[in-house]
């Protein structure tokens, strides 16, 4: 949960260092509880640089340090999925049951991307390039 939530407080950082909004805006849309708090990411809005640098040490370094929104949905997907699946060494617990959830949410992403890119006419190699790893 703590992961997810830093995901979604680094989506709404970039998003909002995109439209070249700042913290006042942001305030309102951060999560409480993540490995990274509120206030470290409203500290490091000033440059990409200094995001990059927060999330250094997280599962998200290479989200962060993405060039495109696209991209970075891809690498933080992958990172969940990548922690989930260090779960699979445990044979008894709740890890199981999270895995098995996030499996399935990953294979349902799969089947959107991929149904939703045929219908609007996307190639075959453009397709594989946004699935996730599983």
């Amino acid at each position: 949960v703590r992961n997810r939530i830093d995901r979604t407080n680094l989506r709404s950082t970039l998003r909002t260092m995109y439209m070249g909004r700042r913290g006042e805006l942001l305030k309102y849309a951060l999560i409480e509880g993540g490995h990274i708090s509120i206030e470290e990411i409203l500290g490091s809005m000033e440059t990409r640089d200094e995001l990059i640098q927060l999330y250094s040490s997280s599962i998200f370094h290479k989200s962060a340090a993405a060039p495109t929104m696209t991209e970075f949905e891809l690498e933080a997907d992958n990172a969940i999925e990548l922690f989930v699946a260090s779960g699979n060494y445990i044979s008894f617990g709740p890890e199981v049951v999270i895995e098995y959830v996030a499996a399935m949410e990953s294979e349902l992403m799969a089947l959107r991307i991929i149904l939703t890119g045929r219908l609007m006419g996307i190639s075959t190699e453009a397709l594989r390039g946004r699935l996730r790893e599983s």
